[in-house]
Order: structure tokens, then sequence, then C-alpha cells
């Protein structure tokens, strides 16, 4: 399921929205799912891409507990939580994750994934989008059509700090 793109978009839809997926909550990531992530990610490509999917779902589900919070929707402030909280909590966990000699690059990729996204967040918040961005991060958030809330907060969330703290 991890090594194609759109299984990999599914696996996270579930991990993230599930609420009987119990699991994702957890502090610490099941072993077995750091392994296949490791093993799918022994190629520089697959390594970005998972880096990139795991932010891109912390920043949607930012984006949804700021738009659910603004239109008083209670029980989508709660799904949107989730989903944001298990992301971030992988997210993470992963990033303080140092790597093993002769394992994949996740870890790596997802610091680097995650500064290159803040610093076009910043650019975007305070530019317009006129700054020198990493153009993936840049069209990402132009698709996203953030508003000025949801950027500062997807900002906040990305640093993976904290992850899963409160928005």
């Amino acid at each position: 399921m991890l090594s194609s793109p759109d299984g990999a978009r599914a696996f996270f839809t579930c991990w993230n929205v599930d609420p009987d997926f119990q699991v994702a909550d957890a502090v610490a990531p099941p072993a077995a799912l750091l392994q296949a992530l490791d093993d799918v990610c022994s190629a520089p490509g697959p390594t970005r891409f998972f880096a990139q999917t795991m932010l891109m779902n912390v920043a949607m589900g930012t984006a949804a507990v700021c738009t659910s919070r603004r239109d008083g929707e209670s029980e989508r402030v709660d799904v949107a939580m989730r989903s944001y909280r298990r992301a971030a909590i992988l997210a993470g966990f992963i990033s303080a994750t140092p790597e093993a000699e002769g394992s994949a690059a996740l870890p790596s990729a997802l610091r680097e994934e995650s500064d290159a996204f803040a610093d076009a967040l910043k650019a975007e918040i305070t530019e317009g989008a006129d700054g020198e961005t990493d153009f993936n991060w840049s069209n990402a958030i132009e698709a996203g059509k953030f508003d000025e809330e949801q950027l500062k907060a997807i900002l906040q969330a990305i640093t993976l700090s904290s992850p899963g703290a409160e928005l």
C-alpha cells in the first residue's frame, strides 16, 4: 500500500481520520509502521514524497481546524483536530528520530522539507508569494487557497517542535 502515491495517500487518510484507528493517537507510532516507511523510503524520490505528504497532512488538518472553528462547527472541529493531531504526532516523531546507518533518510528529509515549507509560508504571509521560495511549496500554498489565519496556524504546526499541540 505504501509503495505507490495513491496507496500512501489512502494510508494517511485512514491514519489521520478514522476514529476507530486509535493506534494513531499514540505518542510513538508502531514499530511495524516505522519499518514499513523505512523500507519504502529507500530511494530519494519516495523519501521526499513521503515527507511532503506528511507535511501536507499537517497543513490540511490545521487549515480545517481554523475553518471549522471560524464557522462554529464544533463536530467538524473535533474531526479536523484529530486529523491534525495524528499527522503532527507522526511527523514530529519521525522528524525527531535519529537515522540509523543504512536506513532511509526520512527524518532528515522531513526536517528539510519542513524548513522549506516554513520559508514558503513566511514569504506568503509577509510578501504575498513574491519572495524567493521553494517552487513546490509555493505551488502547494497557492493550490490550498489558505487565508492568513490558516497560513499562520500552518506555519506554527509544521515547525514540528511540539507535535500534536493544540492549535
